[in-house]
């Protein structure tokens, strides 16, 4: 699954003597079912491969227990690419683009991995409130003033 998204076996064979490497290609193959674009495959993939590098200098010697390293492997990620970006969204994007492809991976890896999901979206928080509850100002919603 490797071969379609990177040309030169040996970057292929980089990702395969990775200690978490049949995890990574499992998510490969999620993602390709999926239909996710192939730049993102091939943009995650590395992410993957550094986490369980990180994982593995700090501690970790089973797949079972990557779960612990994936909030360090974010700050540490934070501090090395997000020293220069002062507003708070893009060091928020970099959180995140670390964070969901290895909770995402874990979910697919470790059967009983639930990792804290993605918040619910407006619409599902809009439909739990009473009817009525919520008013939108017509100045808000772009109308102009009568006059």
């Amino acid at each position: 699954m490797l071969e379609q998204y990177y040309i030169r076996p040996v970057t292929v064979d980089r990702i395969r003597t990775s200690w978490i490497a049949p995890a990574i290609e499992k998510y490969v193959s999620w993602l390709t079912e999926q239909q996710y674009t192939r730049s993102s495959v091939s943009r995650r993939i590395p992410l993957l491969v550094a986490f369980g590098e990180f994982a593995k200098n700090h501690g970790a010697t089973e797949v079972v227990q990557l779960p612990d390293y994936v909030e360090p492997f974010v700050l540490a990620r934070v501090a090395m690419h997000g020293r220069r970006k002062s507003a708070a969204r893009a060091r928020q994007k970099i959180v995140e683009c670390a964070r969901n492809p290895v909770r995402q991976m874990l979910r697919l890896a470790l059967p009983d991995y639930i990792g804290l999901g993605r918040p619910t979206s407006p619409a599902i928080r809009l439909s739990c409130k009473p009817p009525g509850s919520l008013r939108i100002s017509p100045r808000r919603r772009g109308f102009a003033r009568a006059r």
